[in-house]
């Protein structure tokens, strides 16, 4: 089969080894994590292990309930899958993008030429991709957008039951992983709606299209509705979405009552001009209202397209291709302008494809740019772009088909199609890899050091369950869930300031280990002095007592890591022989202590940086 199609497995290959090399790669040099949502999943995802579901309120679980499944069926450590699966489930992202584009399409190379590029180009700004280094259920839900659509188009070409099957299973794929994947799929379906009107409402397609709708929501909904029914709240980003929507409702009445306030004085103020003009006989003749109203209509046309290329060039694209959000919005256009002349044609089928995604990113336009437009934002724009640059490569396939598809007699010079594809592929590629504009990732990890998944890793490995305890950041809670148990810095330095020589600090575990960085991460949020090293400067400032994550963010956990350091290097004088290095590089140093189970030592030491000590002396 491969030596039958030999140029579609090169390009096949190529994209297989970009994608590999750009997002595979990660999980050979960075081990942490790339995100900060992460820690929350493996929470959720841990608290299956308990038999409770919806730990932290309804939320959708398919995601989560993948990982569950290879966790407890292979035995891998959910940290471990957490770290893995999101090169896995980018590969599905973007290989779902090619074969929607292949059955869609009717030359045989643009499909590998337009993922190819979106895969290996440094055009598209970073927030666009970066969230694929990581296992995330917004991402894993892209998987099935495209698969609901395919499903969709099929069905109005042959009106297959199979058709709408694979609809359900999709469409409801996307509503158990990430409501925003659903508000993506549902964008799509009104836009297909639009583009397959004369045919969505006759007898035969709509009510079972309806049906189908209807029951993929019911399958996706129902674990989620039974929980909340009995009496489970729905989780904090689900009571976001719901006041984003009350808040939208209130929103448009305000700008409701505006505009009727504006429109009131522009009609005081062309009035009084006409009065004007009335007793002024000699001044210059008034422009009439209709006149008056385009031009009005057409300037406000103007800036909101001024406004929306913007938005677009700031969201979607690097700063070498600014400008490109304007091509864009020409794009869409025409791509439903020759969708309408496909109509004209009577290939219906394929126009109304074209003309439902060019309605669909029209409305994603408007989604993205909702905020500079002063209209309701249901989405951020974060967010709102990670998919609109997926479907960017949709655009640009499709507008080049259908004219290679006109060029060639509608399919009759197929042929010259092909060659013609082939060497507008081919010649993308070359061009891409002469201009050297290829994604350049940064692996490196803001969250979670390599030393301290090593460190994990090894631990566990080396040590029976239950018997050790890490003392560190936040991070490794989930982590070594089931497997050891954890005790957090912040914690352990406020006992510390508290107690100080003369109180009595614990750990009932036969082995302790204290993970410290010496040169701390940020955690998501950078300052002044970013990639400084512990220090006694850091130690002689006051332990920060923010609640929660503030605590390893940024300059507190710089101070908080300075006076962890200070007290285990006085810790490790005191005790030389019972407490030892396990691990140590330029960046991090883990501690190891072995203790009596019977003769527990104290950790409670006064380290001389003890500040609340200090004020009360």
């Amino acid at each position: 089969y491969v030596m039958e199609k030999p140029l579609q497995w090169v390009f096949l290959a190529m994209i297989f080894g970009a994608l590999f090399w750009i997002y595979g790669r990660q999980i050979f040099v960075s081990y942490g994590y790339m995100v900060s949502d992460i820690p929350v999943h493996l929470y959720w995802i841990n608290a299956m292990e308990d038999n409770h579901i919806f730990v932290d309120g309804v939320y959708p679980f398919g995601f989560h309930a993948i990982i569950y499944y290879l966790h407890k069926v292979f035995e891998i450590d959910s940290y471990v899958l957490m770290r893995l699966f999101g090169a896995v489930q980018t590969i599905y992202i973007h290989i779902v993008l090619l074969v929607f584009l292949k059955l869609c399409c009717k030359s045989k190379y643009l499909p590998y030429a337009g993922v190819f590029f979106f895969v290996v180009t440094n055009v598209f700004a970073e927030g666009t991709y970066l969230r694929y280094l990581a296992s995330l259920p917004q991402e894993y839900g892209m998987i099935f957008i495209l698969p609901a659509i395919y499903y969709a188009f099929a069905f109005f070409d042959r009106r297959s039951r199979d058709c709408l099957v694979g609809f359900a299973m999709s469409f409801a794929m996307t509503l158990s992983a990430h409501f925003y994947d659903t508000m993506i799929a549902g964008l799509f379906c009104v836009g297909v709606a639009v583009g397959y009107f004369f045919r969505l409402f006759r007898k035969k397609y709509f009510w079972r299209i309806l049906a189908t709708v209807v029951i993929s929501v019911i399958i996706a909904v129902l674990p989620m509705g039974i929980a909340f029914a009995t009496g489970t709240p729905l989780q904090g980003s689900l009571n976001w979405g719901m006041s984003v929507i009350e808040g939208s409702v209130q929103e448009e009445e305000t700008a409701g009552e505006t505009e009727e306030t504006e429109v009131t004085d522009k009609e005081q103020e062309h009035t009084s001009k006409e009065e004007g003009l009335q007793t002024d006989t000699d001044g210059p003749t008034a422009p009439s209202d209709d006149t008056k109203a385009r031009t009005d209509y057409v300037e406000l046309a103007k800036g909101a397209i001024e406004k929306t290329s913007g938005v677009l060039d700031e969201n979607l694209f690097k700063d070498f291709a600014k400008g490109a959000g304007k091509v864009l919005l020409i794009c869409i256009v025409l791509l439903i302008c020759i969708g309408i002349f496909f109509w004209m044609l009577r290939q219906t089928c394929y126009g109304s494809m074209l003309v439902s995604t060019g309605v669909f990113m029209a409305i994603m336009t408007i989604l993205i740019a909702a905020e500079e437009l002063n209209i309701p934002a249901l989405m951020d724009a974060s967010r709102c772009s990670i998919y609109y640059a997926y479907m960017c490569p949709v655009v640009a396939v499709f507008l080049v088909d259908s004219v290679l598809y006109l060029i060639s007699g509608l399919g009759r010079l197929k042929m010259a199609q092909t060659v013609v594809s082939w060497i507008l592929s081919a010649a993308c590629v070359g061009l891409l890899s002469v201009s050297g504009e290829f994604k350049e990732v940064n692996y490196q990890s803001d969250y979670v050091t390599n030393e301290a998944i090593v460190c994990l890793s090894n631990i566990i490995r080396e040590e029976e369950d239950n018997t050790w305890t890490i003392v560190s950041a936040n991070d490794e809670t989930q982590m070594a869930y089931f497997r050891g148990y954890h005790y957090e810095i912040a914690e352990f330095l406020h006992e510390m300031e508290e107690k100080g020589n003369r109180g009595t600090i614990e750990i009932p575990t036969r082995t302790v280990y204290f993970f410290i960085e010496k040169i701390p991460v940020t955690y998501g949020m950078p300052y002044e002095e970013q990639g400084q090293s512990i220090s006694v400067k850091g130690a002689l400032k006051q332990l920060p007592f923010n609640s929660g994550i503030n605590m390893y963010q940024g300059e507190n956990r710089w101070i908080t890591m300075s006076k962890m350091y200070v007290w285990a290097q006085k810790y490790h004088s005191l005790y030389p022989n019972e407490m030892e290095v396990y691990l140590e590089t330029d960046s991090f140093i883990c501690y190891r202590i072995k203790q009596n189970m019977y003769h527990l030592y104290n950790f409670a030491i006064d380290y001389g940086y003890n500040q609340v000590q200090e004020t009360e002396e």
